[in-house]
């Protein structure tokens, strides 16, 4: 702080498709850089899903829909987003179960090749996770898009599927 001014938190979101190599931070005399505030929840939220959950659309880092609802929520996150490779796979599921968490978000719909991959995968994902995990509120979510209209119904129906036999 300098003359008694607030202090104020930023906070800094790297880029997705670039490696960081250095991180230099310009501060004017008087002022300090300290330790940020601690989130208001202490466990993050994890999202597990497709290219826009790992938020290869945004137009920057914090635009992402995870950061968004990070901010929004005052809570940290892991961002398990793989474009094109999030795919409901056994060993992931049973790698997220372990994880420390405060809710889980399961989206990875756009990256099922097909509607019976989908059905052959989704609640068997979901059902890992609840085992070791009892009380952990999951958010299922379905694609957002509009094409193939057929496919998209018979996809919804996977997932309420899961939804309803949870």
């Amino acid at each position: 702080t300098h003359n008694k001014k607030k202090m104020t938190c930023y906070t800094i979101n790297f880029p997705h498709f670039s490696e960081v190599k250095s991180l230099s931070v310009g501060i004017e005399n008087g002022y300090s850089l300290q330790k940020g505030k601690q989130y208001i929840n202490p466990l993050p939220v994890v999202f597990y899903g497709s290219s826009i959950t790992h938020g290869g659309c945004a137009s920057r880092p914090g635009m992402t829909y995870p950061n968004i609802i990070s901010r929004h929520l005052d809570t940290d996150i892991i961002n398990l987003g793989f474009s094109g490779n999030a795919k409901g796979e056994e060993v992931i599921a049973k790698y997220i179960s372990d994880l420390d968490m405060s809710v889980f978000v399961l989206d990875y719909d756009h990256n099922a090749p097909d509607f019976k991959y989908l059905e052959n995968t989704h609640e068997r994902m979901f059902k890992i996770i609840r085992e070791k995990n009892p009380t952990l509120p999951i958010i299922i979510m379905t694609r957002s898009s509009i094409l193939h209209p057929e496919t998209r119904k018979r996809r919804i129906e996977v997932i309420r599927r899961t939804y309803e036999n949870a």
